[in-house]
């Protein structure tokens, strides 16, 4: 444009259009500073897949004949519920004769116990976690269908509100979890609440995550890393409050049952040791170990989710300590380590490419920061190394028809936690450098889409190598 000249039209368009850019995204930033702006974000994706997964659930009636959120395993993690509060026992056999289970062989009627009930291999945190939402469920069902008998709100576990109470209960939780992480990050790793905003939605909306949160949520992943999330944020918690010379016995009554219901989900949650070792570490240094152990009865009360395992296998077996998983177990001296995160049989990289980005981000971070400056990031590190020699090690490393390597989600804050160092990383980086980690992102996303629709289509194999 010639000097003394007026804009064009074009060119005065084009610089409106940069200035509302400039002006749009710093006040997105600083919206996203806002920790209420951030949960609105969390809590409106998990109501979108809520609804996502309600659509699914409605298609599917035309293949299966009846409405369920409730699949694969979920079933048997879900059954103790109807079998208890309904049947009135825990025996099994009503339930595997209810037309709602005819189709799908969980469990196994000739696999029986010394008192002769039929052995259910799965603990039962995710029933004891949605039993509130499942017995206000069972109260509506039995005033309605009292008036009405309308045969889609009778109230036999099974029927359409029994099913949608518990899902959006699950569901919640999922939120909760995300809220969490993020509190965690922008707190004990102070980083910024836009990259840990893009984080959160990046690992939750394109990980193997998103599959178990909208379709497969009774398959405990979800209920089981709301817990051990709870459980970190609860450590974080307690030894804030010990540098300001707080001592809450309510904290430690909600760690212990924290801890106390991630383990009766999923016994291999024991990887949430090195962060109970740095709580005594840290009692230790300020000399707080003899006022722990002075309320350590009033803290065992959390222990009771365990007590209530402890009575099922009683209950059930004639044993208070019982392994109800038979044959099956953990090949200590051969673990598949290799496999467990590169095999095209479920291995962690090849299903779920989006969080090499995040093992990326840690280990920038270690390698330019180190790793002894932050204690937590070192426990993350130990419970990610002890979590993944158990998945290596259980006979069955690829976890039966899984999408993709789910017994890693317990540990999903660690993910996140590796993304939002990388997304630190790169906003600091060369424009190039921008572009190239949003294309692969955007690749690693759609890549992920891609194998859940296969995968839900039955177009590749399910328990079984891809290539």
């Amino acid at each position: 444009m010639a000097k003394g000249s007026s804009p064009s039209r074009g060119e005065a368009v084009l610089v409106s259009r940069q200035s509302k850019m400039a002006v749009m995204f710093p006040a997105l930033i600083q919206r996203l500073s806002s920790r209420p702006f951030r949960q609105t974000i969390y809590i409106s994706l998990g109501i979108f897949l809520f609804c996502c997964s309600t659509v699914l659930s409605l298609m599917q009636v035309r293949v299966d004949g009846i409405f369920t959120f409730i699949r694969s395993d979920g079933r048997a993690y879900y059954i103790y519920l109807p079998a208890l509060f309904i049947g009135g026992n825990l025996d099994f056999s009503n339930e595997l004769e209810n037309p709602w289970n005819l189709h799908y062989h969980f469990l196994n009627p000739a696999d029986r116990t010394a008192l002769g009930y039929i052995n259910n291999k799965y603990p039962i945190g995710l029933a004891l976690t949605i039993t509130p939402p499942f017995l206000v469920a069972h109260g509506i069902s039995k005033a309605v269908f009292a008036f009405t008998r309308w045969q889609w709100v009778e109230p036999n576990g099974y029927t359409v509100l029994y099913q949608l109470l518990c899902a959006s209960f699950i569901m919640a939780l999922g939120v909760l979890s995300m809220i969490f992480v993020d509190r965690l990050l922008t707190g004990r790793f102070r980083l910024d609440g836009d990259v840990v905003t893009l984080a959160v939605l990046a690992y939750w909306a394109g990980s193997h995550y998103v599959y178990y949160f909208f379709r497969e949520p009774f398959m405990v992943h979800v209920v089981s890393g709301f817990w051990v999330t709870a459980s970190i944020l609860l450590v974080d918690r307690i030894v804030s409050r010990l540098d300001q010379n707080g001592f809450f016995l309510r904290d430690w009554m909600l760690l212990t049952v924290s801890l106390s219901m991630a383990l009766v989900c999923r016994s291999t949650n024991v990887f949430l040791f090195p962060f109970l070792l740095y709580l005594l570490y840290q009692l230790g240094q300020r000399r707080r170990l003899r006022r722990l152990l002075k309320f350590a009865p009033i803290c065992l009360l959390g222990l009771v989710p365990l007590f209530i395992q402890m009575l099922v296998w009683h209950h059930t077996t004639g044993h208070f300590i019982f392994y109800s998983y038979g044959e099956e177990g953990f090949r200590w001296f051969q673990p598949e380590l290799w496999k467990t995160l590169f095999s095209s049989r479920h291995g962690l990289f090849f299903w779920s490419p989006l969080v090499g980005f995040a093992i990326a981000g840690i280990s920038l971070h270690i390698y330019r920061d180190g790793c002894l400056k932050n204690s937590f990031l070192c426990c993350y590190l130990l419970s990610f190394l002890m979590l993944w020699y158990f998945n290596s090690a259980w006979h069955m490393w690829w976890f039966g028809d899984a999408f993709g390597a789910r017994a890693f989600l317990e540990l999903s804050s660690f993910f996140i936690l590796g993304l939002s160092l990388f997304f630190k990383r790169i906003r600091q980086s060369s424009r190039l450098s921008k572009s190239i980690a949003v294309i692969g992102i955007l690749m690693c996303v759609g890549y992920n889409y891609l194998l859940m629709a296969l995968y839900i289509l039955s177009r590749i194999p399910r328990g079984d190598y891809l290539l």
